[in-house]
């Protein structure tokens, strides 16, 4: 039999592999010479695109490694939290303390300023007002302290609490050190009590000496300095 081979509907069919490399041959030697096609060759669009996937790639996978490693490092802790709110009612609950001390002493002359015989401090004007800031103040510490009203304390707003409560004492009190009549407990023609009459004034009750620390209870009402 002949070796030949034979295209049917786009197959192939040889009757021996002796007549497939003729036509194998034969084929190769009609073909048109290849040509390089250079830049006309190349896809533009596609390569703009796969480009274009590799750069976004680069950034979606750089926001992403970001934001898990901000997850990691920002999010609050249990352990962190419960310092936190140490801090915080320590620092709340001190500056209710120092206001609650000069409220309890600003009452001992309650009836004084109310008959007019203090005239540092009248009732209408002085003692009324100032009574009653304090009561906000610690009307806003118990809001401070209940979680379920305001959630999680700023640090801000609890030392600006506290910035109160001290400008409080620095309004209302004087300093004793180097004082030879006016100091804790002096009784020589310093310090009047609530029993203060201006038609016979006297000056020898004791000193009362401001005592911030005792609404803390044990053990920081026990503090000294230093």
């Amino acid at each position: 039999m002949k070796p030949e081979c034979t295209e049917h509907g786009g197959t192939l069919s040889c009757n021996s592999f002796d007549g497939f490399v003729p036509y194998l041959l034969n084929t190769f030697a009609n073909e048109s010479p290849v040509h390089a096609e250079g830049k006309a060759g190349v896809n533009w669009t596609f390569f703009a695109k796969t480009f274009a996937s590799w750069v976004a790639t680069l950034i979606v996978v750089g926001f992403s490694t970001a934001a898990l490693f901000a997850q990691a490092v920002f999010a609050p802790s249990i352990s962190t939290n419960k310092t936190l709110a140490v801090y915080e009612k320590g620092v709340i609950t001190t500056a209710q303390s120092m206001v609650k001390d000069v409220q309890s002493t600003l009452a001992l002359y309650q009836n004084a300023s109310r008959e007019g015989r203090l005239s540092t401090l009248p009732y209408n004007a002085t003692w009324l007002p100032l009574n009653a800031s304090m009561a906000k103040f610690q009307d806003t510490g118990k809001t401070l302290l209940t979680p379920a009203k305001v959630g999680t304390i700023k640090a801000g707003d609890a030392l600006n609490y506290l910035n109160k409560a001290l400008a409080l004492y620095q309004q209302t009190t004087v300093s004793s050190i180097g004082q030879e009549h006016v100091y804790k407990g002096s009784t020589e023609g310093a310090c009047n009590d609530a029993s203060y009459d201006p038609n016979s004034p006297s000056f020898n009750a004791a000193c009362r000496g401001p005592q911030p620390l005792k609404g803390l209870g044990a053990p920081a009402n026990a503090t000294k300095f230093p």
